[in-house]
């Protein structure tokens, strides 16, 4: 895992290191700029022509630090002045006198198209409001300058919290970010600003990190392999969890078919489905391994499912399950069996409408909403809640005791303590019908097998995230099926499975 952190959280962790830790801030710089020419060396050659847009900042002075760097190595480097000298920081006048002094070429006015490369050091986290006037104009000129264009630390313009774009923002094809990535950069539309984003370390203690107060992570593939539930020579199918899942009504048994397909893809020992009996034949056709526990939706009985709800390890409910007064029955029977459970669709759709079900929450529930469905379930306008996902995220979670996976092109998940994960895989083709299905299999199963609630949630949307990701290879992103992700995730698993089974 890698800690995600805000822009005042960086600058937190910056001047820790400076003043308890005593590392100059020079050093800091140098180090910054030297990271962001190893990445120059790496993909250009010395006869490429190279500006570098300061502004009056310390990222400006990153700049300036940089264009020295490239002149030393025969790089042609000139840097395009577009800070006011009387704003300069301490570190900027002291970047600025250097340069002076070795006669690098620094420009008030320029053409950028002459350039194969244009680096942007206007702002990066230091930015407090709209970008407007000529600073607008400039980073319009560097969008159409036709050159490569590499942003330092951070694109200018994005903010480093939300993602959100600040007036107007420089649209990088490589971010070099510094330390640990900032959430901006990972959130949209931040991400699509940001291009390509490396980090790189430059020294910034363990110690200042973790006092900055960040409380945001992403996985990493690493994760797999740790937290991932180890496979046994001596198991069974009792050995992987009972799940049960109550999903499907009549008519949409779709939805069923794809959550309990995952789950199975997944790893769980047994699926049951719990589903109207009309839907019997269907899910006996398509998913095979699947018990089946059926019940007259006109007629419904819950003590049927208590005895299931007794004899599983987790449940999964809301997948295609409809709003008819049964399906409201069934979530209130889950909700109040204290059972490990994951809520998805329908479920929460449910809970919206009966707000008095989020008094029968507790620690071991998960909801899996995507912003539609959290709209309805907070009474947020869905813009409000994408244009700042964590906060909002992170807040119902608080409040509710509960785990809580905000489903969008970067989906974040909550613990009810309010730490929080942004997660960075998948892609486009996984907006398509019943992939929330999948992703609610994917993460009961993990929670079925054992995995803490918290993490399973986590670690189950990231695999997700990767199983879009091996469906693409197959179908393409416009020819992609929830099923398509569902059949992914044994290529995923394959690579992370125990060598060491006992």
């Amino acid at each position: 895992m890698r800690y995600v952190v805000t822009g005042k959280q960086m600058k937190a962790i910056d001047e820790y290191t400076i003043n308890k830790t005593g590392i100059p801030s020079l050093v800091l710089m140098e180090r910054a700029a030297y990271s962001v020419y190893e990445e120059i060396k790496n993909r250009y050659d010395t006869d490429t022509n190279i500006l570098i847009v300061c502004g009056s900042g310390n990222n400006g002075a990153d700049g300036i630090a940089l264009a020295r760097i490239l002149r030393e190595n025969n790089y042609n480097a000139d840097v395009f002045l577009a800070g006011n000298k009387e704003h300069f920081t301490e570190e900027m006048k002291k970047q600025f006198h250097i340069v002076q002094n070795l006669e690098i070429n620094i420009v008030n006015k320029t053409n950028m198209q002459e350039y194969n490369l244009v680096i942007d050091s206007l702002f990066g986290i230091g930015l407090s409001r709209n970008i407007e006037g000529t600073y607008y104009n400039i980073i319009e000129d560097i969008n159409n300058s036709g050159a490569d264009i590499m942003a330092v630390d951070t694109p200018s313009g994005i903010d480093s919290e939300t993602g959100n774009i600040m007036g107007i923002a420089v649209k990088a094809d490589i971010t070099i970010t510094f330390g640990t990535v900032k959430q901006g950069l990972l959130l949209y539309p931040g991400a699509d600003y940001a291009g390509n984003v490396i980090i790189k370390n430059v020294g910034f203690p363990k110690e200042a990190i973790q006092t900055s107060g960040a409380e945001c992570f992403m996985a990493e593939e690493s994760d797999i392999e740790s937290m991932l539930p180890k496979r046994r020579s001596d198991s069974n199918k009792g050995s992987y969890g009972k799940l049960l899942a109550a999903v499907g009504t009549v008519n949409m048994c779709g939805a069923a078919c794809m959550c309990s397909k995952a789950a199975y893809r997944m790893g769980t020992g047994l699926v049951k489905v719990f589903t109207p009996v009309e839907n019997r034949v269907i899910i006996q056709t398509s998913i095979p391994e699947a018990v089946l526990s059926t019940y007259n939706i006109t007629s419904f009985d819950a003590a049927g499912l208590k005895e299931d709800i007794k004899s599983s390890t987790c449940v999964v409910c809301g997948s295609g399950l409809g709003m008819s007064d049964t399906a409201e029955k069934i979530v209130k029977t889950i909700l109040e069996s204290k059972v490990r459970v994951v809520l998805d669709a329908d479920a929460l759709n449910i809970i919206s409408r009966n707000k008095s079900f989020e008094n029968l929450y507790h620690e071991n529930v998960i909801i899996t909403p995507h912003i539609g469905e959290f709209s309805r379930l907070t009474g947020l306008k869905s813009e409000d809640i994408k244009s700042n996902p964590v906060k909002a995220c992170r807040e119902y979670a608080l409040s509710k005791g509960i785990t809580c996976v905000l489903k969008d092109a970067r989906t974040v998940t909550s613990f009810k303590d309010g730490t929080a994960w942004i997660n960075v895989s998948g892609n486009s083709g996984m907006s398509t019908a019943g992939s929330g299905d999948v992703l609610a299999g994917i993460i009961s199963a993990l929670i079925s097998q054992g995995m803490d609630m918290e993490y399973g949630a986590v670690l189950g949307t990231f695999i997700h995230g990767l199983a879009g990701d091996e469906a693409k290879k197959v179908s393409g992103e416009y020819g992609m099926t929830a099923m398509d992700i569902a059949d992914g995730i044994k290529n995923v698993l394959k690579k992370y499975e125990s060598k060491d089974a006992r």
